[in-house]
């Protein structure tokens, strides 16, 4: 490859418009976390949606009535998404640091699926710190200390991109195609 992949390029537009399904991929996923965790502790599920509305990206609706700790229940379903956002950023950033992907589009989904939502999807819902129907809300309302948590994890976010950045850098840096090796 002659250039760093994380430099866009025309032919990234049409997989700059497959943004909004990728976002419905997203969404999916991050419901879809609650929806799992929900089950496994044993709530009953009355509602669940991946189609964003005017009042929310998704939802999923549940009932731990019948669950022997429903708070508990409840605070660890909030935090699920993000649970599996760690694992699905880190995962990604751990290929991308050390694999050189002949694919392009294969590369970009992992920056855009992989680093970005993450990131997004857990500052989107830090900010959200004040309201009950945001996930970070609800778990800091029962008791956990989201705030901090989720300040943590997006600091981990920061730190892991800059490294990732710096480390591409230096080994397209070090291309035979890269401009400031080729010969004067």
């Amino acid at each position: 490859m002659d250039r760093d992949p994380l430099t866009l390029r025309w032919r990234d537009l049409p997989w700059i418009l497959a943004l909004p399904f990728v976002l419905l991929l997203g969404i999916t996923v991050h419901e879809g976390s609650h929806l799992l965790a929900a089950l496994a502790m044993g709530a009953s599920i009355k509602s669940f949606t991946v189609v964003p509305s005017a009042s929310a990206w998704g939802s999923v609706t549940l009932d731990p009535t019948g669950v022997s700790s429903p708070e508990l229940v409840l605070v660890l379903v909030s935090l699920a998404p993000y649970m599996i956002d760690l694992v699905i950023f880190t995962a990604s950033f751990m290929v991308l640091k050390r694999c050189s992907l002949q694919r392009r589009w294969l590369e970009f989904l992992l920056v855009v699926v992989g680093l970005g939502a993450p990131v997004i999807d857990t500052a989107n819902n830090y900010m959200g710190v004040h309201s009950v129907r945001s996930d970070m809300g609800r778990a800091s309302y029962m008791g956990f200390p989201a705030r901090a948590v989720f300040a943590v994890v997006l600091l981990y976010y920061v730190i892991m991109l800059w490294t990732l950045r710096a480390s591409r850098r230096a080994r397209y840096s070090k291309s035979p195609m890269h401009p400031s090796n080729s010969p004067s």
